[in-house]
């Protein structure tokens, strides 16, 4: 019997009052990918805060392959977040962002640089690696990101509405991006979005969010 990846029992949440996860029960199993609707402002965000250790729940469990991580800190937990404004370093280079991300974790120099330009390569950046993050378009932007965030070999990735604010086009080719780089790793994937399509697009197992329940 494989043990599940990340297990959430009865996670309640809320914030001044107002009730914003109620019970929310979860198992995310190695290499699944798992989509969550729902509206703005349901507690779709909450929920990836608290899994990536960001949030505390005011009541439940989180266990990481069967042990309680409640207590583990955000960059012991094996997990990747891409926030909806994507969390690039604005004064750094495109380079700089995944190098230095690796390098926080303790890599050597010389692999830093072999596994970003890897990274980088692999959604087509490696030709902009000396611009910021403000001189990418919008697509460009959310590449790194998932660069970024891939080339440090989560165990499980989790997408807040990675494709907000882009257009048709952008939006297609960035989920285009994201099933190539993920074809090539084992991470397990958690997308919230309010939109069935992008859930869909995704593949894997469908949940929706109202009202702070999960079903």
């Amino acid at each position: 019997m494989i043990e599940p990846l990340a297990q959430l029992g009865n996670i309640h949440k809320s914030f001044a009052g107002q009730k914003v996860l109620q019970g929310v029960c979860l198992t995310i199993q190695v290499e699944e990918r798992i989509s969550i609707l729902g509206s703005s402002g349901c507690g779709k965000t909450t929920l990836l805060r608290i899994i990536s250790g960001l949030e505390t729940p005011d009541e439940g469990q989180l266990f990481l392959h069967g042990k309680p991580a409640l207590r583990t800190p955000p960059w012991q937990r094996g997990i990747q977040f891409v926030f909806q404004d994507l969390g690039l370093w604005p004064t750094r280079t495109v380079f700089q962002n995944v190098y230095d991300a690796l390098r926080a974790q303790k890599r050597s120099k010389a692999m830093a640089k072999e596994q970003a330009m890897d990274a980088l390569t692999c959604v087509s950046l490696n030709e902009h690696c000396q611009k910021k993050p403000a001189q990418l378009s919008g697509g460009e932007s959310r590449r790194l990101a998932f660069a970024r965030a891939l080339a440090l070999r989560p165990e499980l990735l989790l997408l807040d509405e990675p494709y907000a604010s882009l257009d048709e086009t952008s939006k297609t080719q960035s989920q285009e991006w994201l099933q190539k780089i993920l074809e090539e790793s084992k991470t397990a994937v958690l997308l919230v979005t309010h939109t069935l399509a992008e859930a869909e697009q995704l593949g894997g197992r469908v949940m929706h969010l109202e009202d702070g329940v999960l079903s």
